[in-house]
Order: structure tokens, then sequence, then C-alpha cells
């Protein structure tokens, strides 16, 4: 048990402590201090969602089999570009032939049912038809006017789908709104993404974070 009224414990108390302890002491407040100061000031962002979705071709027709049977012969080679009435393949049953003829032109992309000797139903998604593949996917969002005062060209975008993050930057904003809407358009153009980019697809769905506002941290902790 500690005698608080001993001598010794007297003596040690009536000492101040050394200059070196009470600097240090001061120090540690005056950091603590300063690093609250400093968080607290610091902004902290908030972001505004937005679902829409992501391309990298303006135009996509999907050829379907009209016909039940097996492919006999697949004439275009994948990614050949091609004109409205070229053969795309030939479908036989029995002793008939039923020839899919291409009704846009564009740039020919198989699916893995458009294979010699494979056997479709009605309905068979056979190849996919799109104008273009470009050189980065990209989204087309429209905002209102209290959001696009905060954008500009340039401007980076954060972005999630199907397989994970996305990075890009907006690339175009409209100067003028849609006289229906009165929204404007604004389009994005995203990094190179972790999926085959050699194969198109179209208005996959997406979720994009915009920051166009923050908010100081103190706000945020006593709200």
């Amino acid at each position: 048990m500690i005698e608080l009224k001993s001598t010794e414990n007297q003596v040690l108390f009536g000492h101040m402590p050394s200059i070196i302890v009470r600097n240090l002491q001061g120090g540690i407040l005056a950091v603590f201090i300063l690093l609250c100061s400093v968080v607290c000031f610091l902004d902290y962002p908030t972001y505004t969602i937005i679902s829409s979705d992501m391309s990298n071709v303006n135009t996509q027709v999907i050829v379907y089999s009209e016909y039940q049977g097996k492919i006999h012969s697949v004439y275009p080679s994948n990614g050949s570009l091609i004109n409205i009435g070229d053969t795309l393949c030939m479908i036989e049953k029995d002793s008939y032939k039923y020839y899919v003829i291409a009704k846009n032109k564009g740039q020919l992309f198989m699916t893995n049912e458009m294979q010699e000797n494979n056997y479709v139903d009605c309905k068979t998604s056979l190849c996919i038809i799109v104008d273009a593949l470009s050189e980065s996917s990209f989204s087309t969002l429209f905002v209102n006017e209290d959001m696009v005062v905060h954008m500009k060209t340039g401007m980076e975008i954060n972005g999630e789908w199907e397989f994970g993050q996305l990075k890009g930057k907006v690339a175009q904003i409209a100067t003028f709104p849609n006289p229906q809407s009165g929204k404007y358009a604004v389009k994005i153009k995203w990094e190179l993404l972790n999926t085959n980019q050699n194969f198109p697809f179209y208005k996959k769905n997406i979720i994009v974070k915009l920051r166009l506002s923050s908010t100081k941290i103190w706000k945020v902790i006593f709200n």
C-alpha cells in the first residue's frame, strides 16, 4: 500500500517537472491540437450516384436464326466488314437449304453458335453487326444545370460495373440543354477495362460516381 502522506512522496510532489518534460508535454499537446485543426478543415468529398450504361459501339444489331437445322457453311470471317445483302451462313435441314442474309452493313462478330456443323433453333443468336469498335468505351450522362456547373472537360470520373471499378474522364459537355428534358449531355470516356475490348458490348449497366461538391469534415462530425 502506498502512503501518499509519506515524507518521500511529499518531497516528490513538491518538485516541478524538468524543463525537458514540460516542453515535451507542451509539444505533444500542440501537435495534437494542430492535427485536429487540420483534419477538421479538410474537405470531405460528397458524391452523386447516377445509373447509366456503357458501350464501345454506337449501334448494334443482333442477327437471329430464322430456321432450325445444321449450319453447313459460314461465309464471312469473324471481324470482317459486310454490306447489306451479303450471305452470312447457310443452314440445312433435310434437303432444304436456308441462307441468312445481312440486313445491315458494319463489322461482323460471330457468337459461339455460328460455327459449321452446329445445330441451331429458331431465334438462336448467330452474330452481331456493329458500326465500328471504339478505341475506348464510353457513356453519355444527362445531368441538370445544378450538376453541370460543377463539371469540366478532363474531370476524373469513377464508376462501377459487373467486372469491377471504372476510371474515366469527361470528354465532352453539351453547350446547350436538350429543349425537351432541359438536361445536358455529358460524354465520358473510360480507361481500358479488365475485359475483352475487341468484342462489342452495348449499353452495359454501370454506376457512375460524380464528385460535384465537398463538405468540411467538422461539419460531417458535428451534424
